[in-house]
């Protein structure tokens, strides 16, 4: 009876592991993992918007991982729903990403910048 009385241990995913230590980039990367499901990496896109943490999710990325993000800002954006929160979010890209690059994204970038 005392098993049945205790509350389950809910056994939490990968990137809301990561958003309890405040690792926002790690965070975004597990959520972009999961392709399945992409409202999980809205949600997430729009916590760390309000925890004021969204640069620090997108800071210092190599260029497949820039790109990963930039893909899926691509393949969302469409769909109206999302499109004030990811437009934010490619402004913010483009802001860190425009000047002198590490890597070669230019391609990336001017497309992310058409479309939005």
């Amino acid at each position: 009876m005392m098993a049945a009385i205790q509350a389950r241990k809910v056994k939490l995913q990968p990137f809301e592991v990561a958003l309890k230590k405040f690792q926002y980039k790690e965070a975004l990367n597990q959520a972009l993992l999961n392709k399945q499901n992409s409202e999980v990496v809205l949600a997430l896109l729009e916590e760390l918007i309000e925890r004021g943490a969204l640069e620090v999710a997108l800071a210092k990325r190599s260029e497949s991982d820039y790109n990963q993000v930039v893909d899926f800002i691509k393949w969302k954006l469409p769909d109206i729903r999302y499109q004030s929160l990811l437009v934010e979010v490619a402004r913010v890209l483009l802001d860190m990403y425009s000047g002198p690059l590490v890597f070669n994204s230019g391609d990336s970038l001017s497309d992310l910048a058409s479309l939005i």
